[in-house]
């Protein structure tokens, strides 16, 4: 049997902001080698990417979005 809680998946809007941040700052914890992090938007734009604000936010703290799609 598969670990129920082995993939997190964040959801808000557009996938732009809250979503992108919180599936970052988990993986920054260090929790993503146990976990599978992602992030989806219910009506997010194909190829739309993480706002500028995010990006700015999450990099001050050292974190990145790579794969972030």
């Amino acid at each position: 049997m598969s670990d129920p809680f082995a993939h997190v998946l964040f959801v808000c809007t557009g996938n732009t902001c809250r979503s992108p941040m919180a599936e970052g700052l988990l993986r920054a914890k260090g929790q993503s080698d146990s976990l599978e992090v992602s992030s989806a938007g219910i009506a997010a734009y194909e190829g739309g990417g993480a706002s500028t604000e995010t990006l700015e936010i999450l990099q001050e703290r050292g974190i990145g979005l790579d794969g972030f799609v």
